[in-house]
């Protein structure tokens, strides 16, 4: 019987959780990336973490910029090569979307939604921070990618796995962004962002506040 539903939010270690939990949780329905909070049956329990939009924006960025290597090769796609043509860093692309040159701004834009990773928003599987709060009871673990080691271990206690299961700690298995790539925004990119994933911070508000509740529960260790 799988009751319980892995949901694999773009950039937000998914990979690596897929790759430790596949072994040992037979009950466990993996979820591609088409798997949102809405395909969960009221009653089974959710299994996500989330991490902040900036954050998660460049590392989408930087991963379609490498066509997913060194783990993954994936060749982009006719949107990601005329967008990675015109932006060649995330500060590039996230400034660019205040651009007082409409040509420019418009090509931005055209980048965020043509770039797979960054193209789809936190809202594509949580729905919005209301929806999040309404599945409080069917959430049972929401990682935070910062402390994505200690969250794991934590999750790997509440399914009653062996003490010996962990994240991978290569950096190619856990699919973390090679040393070389651009990692900092701006200000005025930070801004930019912020303003594009507006839906997605209230969600990521949610989802930290439910996190917090979740610590609170009798048995749970999340985060300590």
């Amino acid at each position: 019987m799988h009751d319980r539903y892995l949901l694999h939010i773009r950039k937000t270690g998914g990979m690596a959780i897929k790759a430790a939990l596949r072994p040992h949780a037979e009950r466990i329905v993996f979820g591609r990336h088409d798997l949102t909070l809405v395909d969960v049956p009221a009653g089974a329990k959710a299994l996500f973490c989330v991490r902040h939009p900036c954050q998660r924006f460049v590392s989408g960025f930087n991963s379609r910029l490498r066509k997913g290597l060194p783990r993954n090769f994936r060749e982009w796609t006719a949107d990601e090569a005329w967008a990675f043509k015109r932006f060649t860093t995330p500060n590039a692309l996230a400034e660019a979307l205040s651009s007082e040159d409409a040509t420019r701004r418009g090509d931005a834009e055209r980048a965020m939604i043509g770039i797979a990773h960054t193209g789809m928003k936190l809202s594509y599987w949580l729905l919005s921070a209301s929806y999040v709060r309404k599945r409080r009871d069917d959430i049972l673990w929401i990682g935070h990618q910062p402390s994505l080691d200690a969250d794991f271990s934590a999750l790997a206690r509440l399914l009653g796995l062996p003490g010996d299961v962990a994240l991978p700690d290569d950096d190619v298995d856990a699919h973390r962004t090679p040393a070389g790539y651009e990692t900092a925004l701006s200000p005025l990119g930070e801004a930019n962002i912020a303003g594009w994933y507006r839906k997605d911070f209230e969600i990521y508000a949610a989802c930290l506040e439910l996190r917090e509740a979740l610590l609170t529960q009798p048995g749970s260790s999340i985060g300590a």
